[in-house]
């Protein structure tokens, strides 16, 4: 997300008294962005399953792709055959972990609502991004009374 300040915005009335002479710089922009990394994470209530859940996963989602309408039907598809598995010998619990930087606007509790929390993020780091980048001109640009900056030699 990208924030820069608006080309006609006016200077605030006295802004030369209320900045020392000793600022060299003002904030002209700042681009601001975000992550997030949700896991699901299948627990198997005996170990030996783990290897028929994580075969049954990638017969059906294979080993990557894009998060999509499509992968939502194959991810519904895959949960319902770990479901009806008669070769798991016990419970399957599907638990999901949600690690990101800024706060989602809706929680994660099915792959439907985990394709909104993809469509939603740049709106969510729009809203409380961390800064990423700051770009600085100097004061002199506004004002001629201020020194000119000179990088070091």
């Amino acid at each position: 997300v990208y924030r820069e300040l608006n080309p006609t915005a006016t200077l605030l009335d006295h802004w030369t008294t209320r900045i020392e002479r000793s600022q060299t710089h003002y904030v002209h922009s700042i681009i601001y962005g975000g992550w997030s990394a949700i896991l699901y994470r299948f627990r198997c209530e005996i170990p030996g399953d783990e290897e028929v859940v994580r075969q049954i996963l990638t017969s059906v989602l294979g080993t990557g792709g894009n998060m999509d309408d499509h992968t939502v039907e194959l991810w519904k598809s895959a949960v319902k055959k770990v479901q009806e598995s008669k070769d798991l010998n016990g419970k399957v619990d599907i638990q999901i972990h949600v690690y990101s930087s800024v706060p989602h606007s809706e929680d994660v509790t099915s792959p439907e609502s985990l394709l909104k929390v993809i469509e939603k993020l740049p709106e969510d780091v729009g809203e409380v991004g961390q800064p990423l980048f700051v770009e600085l001109k100097p004061l002199n640009k506004l004002n001629s009374n201020y020194p000119k900056v000179k990088a070091d030699q």
